[in-house]
């Protein structure tokens, strides 16, 4: 069994608690846990709250949390030891500022079907893990998330 954890920012995207829901209800099989980052914590307490979860399995809705970098403007999920999906249901254009910043190898930033994804890569060339979803909005309900985490876990053979 996979534990999860799911951040989200409901503050700026309130539609992540129904999403978020879904995606819990659709791995049934996992100890998933929801972070909404519109909380009353300082930002390293949440970046704490976040690493001391023992997740084997991180997955950010609409770059949530990565507001969160280190004095040398590096993304603090960095340096974390664990495989991570980026879900953007939004087009890349309203992440820039959070996917100006190097990503580690072991995240994985799923984009949009509509996306190209040349244009993606050539405007954000830090991020070295990029696929398309068919997720949508992410209104789609629990199904949808549940292939696509299966198709996820295959990347990773050894979780």
């Amino acid at each position: 069994m996979y534990r999860i954890i799911i951040v989200t920012d409901t503050s700026r995207r309130p539609q992540h608690a129904e999403i978020s829901r879904w995606i819990k209800g659709a791995l049934d099989e996992a100890e998933t846990t929801i972070f909404d980052m519109n909380c009353c914590m300082a930002e390293h307490e949440k970046f704490y709250t976040i690493k001391d979860s023992e997740a084997d399995i991180l997955i950010t809705l609409d770059c949530a949390g990565f507001e969160m970098v280190n004095i040398m403007d590096v993304l603090s999920y960095n340096t974390l030891k664990m495989p991570m999906a980026h879900i953007l249901f939004e087009r890349s254009s309203a992440h820039e500022e959070a996917l100006s910043h190097l990503q580690n190898l072991s995240m994985f930033t799923y984009i949009p079907g509509s996306e190209d994804m040349e244009e993606f890569k050539a405007a954000f060339p830090l991020v070295p893990n990029v696929k398309r979803h068919e997720l949508g909005d992410g209104m789609k309900g629990s199904a949808d998330y549940k292939s696509w985490f299966e198709d996820y876990v295959n990347e990773y053979p050894d979780l």
